[in-house]
């Protein structure tokens, strides 16, 4: 696999595309633009940033891939850093579903927060309204010991409705006990 920040290319092509199939799944659903991505983008990967963002690619046979303009790029993941805190939420949009790659973005994400960045804790907050609700469990392996869950009713509004959540934090193994 590899991984870079992610370009304007991607952010502004694939992920806008990605975004707007799958608002239910975001904390803010409303459409994305090339406009508004460009906003976004401009805060990314930057030494004083808090978002930073990589597109992943060369995992994907390129046939796996679904409409035009897709290239090797399968996925984009960020952390969103917390650094006086020490704690990273977790961000992803894979392009091809039901094939692993989230996995895989999860999986470097956690390894970049945890090893390179020093982070205490990585946690995501899904949405019951998430066709992938049930999924993030296992995705974002929580399901060891150093995993906290917790539940927050009526979160989001959408489609004439409010969807609880759940976050899933999890601890960097790493840290001993307290």
């Amino acid at each position: 696999m590899t991984v870079a920040p992610l370009s304007w290319d991607v952010a502004a092509g694939e992920l806008v595309k990605a975004r707007n199939d799958c608002r239910e799944s975001l904390r803010t659903p409303g459409f994305t633009t090339v406009d508004t991505q460009r906003e976004w983008f401009a805060t990314l990967n930057r030494p004083d940033s808090k978002m930073w963002y990589w597109e992943f690619t060369d995992l994907v046979n390129k046939t796996d891939l679904e409409g035009p303009g897709y290239g090797a790029v399968f996925g984009v993941g960020g952390l969103t850093f917390d650094r006086f805190n020490r704690s990273a939420e977790i961000s992803v949009l894979t392009f091809v579903r039901k094939k692993g790659y989230g996995l895989q973005i999860v999986d470097w994400l956690r390894e970049e927060a945890f090893e390179r960045q020093n982070m205490h804790k990585v946690w995501a907050e899904v949405y019951g309204c998430n066709p992938n609700y049930d999924a993030w469990r296992s995705l974002l392996r929580f399901t060891d010991g150093n995993v906290i869950k917790t539940y927050r009713p009526g979160q989001k509004y959408w489609d004439g409705e409010y969807w609880d959540s759940t976050i899933y934090d999890v601890i960097n193994p790493a840290i001993p006990e307290y």
